[in-house]
């Protein structure tokens, strides 16, 4: 196997293992409905899943260890998506806190920036704010 594919392996891995925390938090409150599922298939698409595959995986529900990605901003982004599924039926659940708070955790956030970036987030995606405009706000007051 070549060092390229290795890559695009690992990369497809992690996107998995992401894509299934967002299903974890579109199910935490024991059901996955139709706003929740849209953002799924939009998601997966782009992170390079078919059709069949996201509905596959939705089907799956499994839990893995989760491997944060070392960039900052990947980081962030991932933690964005987490919340716009939680917030997707329009209602953040406790369960979907819970999941989120320890995601942040295991992608090395301590408390305080967890506390901080969930308001961020939670604010800015009601308010439609882009990741983009996020990601500098949160950088900027780090």
């Amino acid at each position: 196997m070549s060092l390229i594919n290795y890559f695009d392996h690992h990369d497809k891995k992690a996107s998995k293992e992401h894509f299934m925390h967002l299903i974890q938090v579109a199910n935490a409150d024991g059901v996955v409905d139709k706003s929740e599922s849209d953002l799924l298939h939009r998601v997966g698409k782009r992170l390079g899943f078919t059709d069949p595959e996201i509905d596959m995986l939705i089907e799956k529900r499994d839990s893995k260890l989760y491997t944060p990605p070392f960039d900052l901003e990947e980081r962030f982004h991932q933690l964005y998506d987490i919340v716009a599924m939680a917030l997707a039926d329009g209602i953040m659940f406790t369960s979907e806190v819970k999941i989120f708070k320890r995601l942040a955790i295991a992608s090395n956030f301590n408390d305080e920036d967890t506390d901080r970036l969930l308001n961020l987030l939670v604010n800015g995606i009601k308010q439609n704010k882009s990741e983009d405009e996020l990601f500098k706000t949160f950088k900027q007051k780090k």
